[in-house]
Order: C-alpha cells, then sequence, then structure tokens
C-alpha cells in the first residue's frame, strides 16, 4: 500500500498509516439505514386508499391516479419524467412512491406446506 493512503473499506474506522488513529470520516461510508427508513415511510403517505374514490385501489394523494396506472407507465418503457409528462398532477416523489408502494406489496415471507 502506498504511503499516506488510506484504505476505503466500508467498514474500515482507522486510518492506513496510523493504526491508532481512528479515521473521522469512516461514517460516511456506512449507509443511513435509520434515516432511508423514514424517507420511505414519508413517501408512503403519498399513497392513499379510500373506499369511496376508484374502488377502494391505492391512488397517489387523493387523486383519481390509481398507482397501478403509474406502473403501467413506467412497464410499459416510459420513463419516470415520461410519465411526469403524462400525468401532469404528478410530481417525482409521487412516482418514486407508487414504486415503494408496490414493492412493499410483494415483500411479504410465502408460506408453504412441508
Amino acid at each position: 500500500m502506498e504511503k499516506g493512503k488510506r484504505v476505503k473499506e466500508h467498514k474500515a474506522t482507522y486510518s492506513s498509516h496510523h493504526p491508532q488513529k481512528i479515521d473521522r470520516h469512516a461514517h460516511r461510508h456506512r449507509k443511513p439505514h435509520v434515516q432511508v427508513h423514514v424517507q420511505d415511510q414519508e413517501l408512503l403517505t403519498r399513497i392513499t386508499v379510500n373506499p369511496e374514490q376508484c374502488g377502494g385501489h391505492p391512488c397517489i394523494r387523493g387523486m383519481r391516479i390509481r398507482v397501478v396506472d403509474v406502473l403501467d407507465l413506467l412497464a410499459s418503457g416510459l420513463t419516470p419524467k415520461q410519465v411526469l409528462k403524462e400525468l401532469p398532477d404528478l410530481e417525482m416523489a409521487d412516482v418514486q412512491a407508487a414504486l415503494k408502494y408496490a414493492a412493499k406489496q410483494i415483500d411479504h415471507p410465502i408460506l408453504t406446506a412441508a
């Protein structure tokens, strides 16, 4: 290893040339799991379900734009920016929320009989 270079490992907490010295920037290499979870929860507040609107299907921010409509546009090959042009009442966070909602809906344990 070259003298003076720091090791850029994910969990590195010590400087490579001074093992007794703590690397003060090691926390920058770690992902903030709690912050990501909070952001996910904030995104999911954009998804609303009202039994009297759109047959109770999940919609974006109380509008009559269903999550499935956004997902269908993305699945047909549109980019998120193109979806926003197609549905101008939406914001980029709405598209992200639709994707996060779909991911959470299919992320559940599958039980099988032995």
